[in-house]
């Protein structure tokens, strides 16, 4: 696994993708800010909880096909990056939405 860190630009790579996997508290708390009332707040909060963790538990079973099939870290991180980046576009665009809203 420490071969993965030799080159720099995997390095930067995974701190990346390692510090924006915090997408999930940003995804509970627009879900618990944008509902009316504490029932709302309950389904929302369940079923953002529901779907990460369905995410969460296929990942590493991903990421450790990727690894196997590729014999090499790299495309598991490029991977693991991609879908960070896909996180944070759409939390840019839902804030830019609201906030253009309203």
């Amino acid at each position: 696994m420490l071969g993965a860190f030799s080159h720099s630009w995997l390095t930067g790579l995974w701190w990346l993708s390692l510090t924006l996997n915090l997408h999930g508290r940003i995804a509970s708390s627009l879900g618990s800010r944008n509902s009316k009332c504490l029932d709302e707040n309950r389904r929302m909060s369940s079923f953002v909880q529901g779907v990460g963790y369905t995410v969460s538990a296929g990942g590493p079973l991903l990421i450790g096909f990727i690894h196997e099939t590729a014999d090499s870290w790299s495309p598991a991180l490029a991977v693991l990056s991609g879908v960070s980046l896909l996180f944070i576009g759409t939390g840019a665009g839902v804030y830019f939405i609201r906030s253009k809203n309203g």
